[in-house]
């Protein structure tokens, strides 16, 4: 096998995008800055651009609650939402600025601030369905589909 083809291959292979819910506390604060979700990204081929996220809001507490969302990526921050556009879809739009991911493997998190009265209530940002996920193979400029697994997604219950 000639080398130089193989790793023409490797270089030009389909960019694979994963995220893979992490587990957070199950029981927070309502403080500043709390963690409400966590995230694995993998990226396998060409690096990838992540344009947007939408997350829907499941739980009791009430998306006029929660406030100052933030979106970070490696421990930078990517975006922020000072408040939920309404309803329960919160949208992080990062096509000005998307983030690049390399190959392998980052972390993504969303960290809020609540607001009220909510002992006892529960929050969970989800990211219910794939095509939620905004991103495109940075070397070729093609949308991706990623594979979300939210298998280990945390619904917290507020102190």
């Amino acid at each position: 096998a000639d080398p130089a083809r193989a790793g023409a291959a490797t270089s030009n292979a389909p960019t694979r995008l994963s995220l893979v819910a992490a587990p957070v506390d199950s029981s927070v604060s309502a403080a500043p800055g709390a963690l409400l979700s966590s995230w694995v990204v993998v990226v396998k081929g060409s690096p990838a651009s992540l344009l947007g996220l939408q997350f829907t809001l499941i739980g009791s507490v009430n998306p006029d609650e929660v406030r100052d969302l933030k979106l970070t990526v490696n421990g930078v921050e990517a975006t922020a939402l000072p408040t939920a556009p309404g309803g329960t879809e919160f949208f992080f739009w990062l096509g000005q600025n998307p983030v690049e991911l390399p190959r392998g493997f980052s972390t993504m998190q969303i960290t809020g601030d609540m607001s009220g009265s909510l002992s006892g209530r529960t929050v969970r940002l989800s990211l219910i369905k794939k095509y939620k996920v905004f991103a495109a193979d940075a070397k070729h400029n093609k949308c991706i589909t990623p594979m979300v697994d939210e298998r280990n997604q945390t619904t917290i219950t507020l102190e």
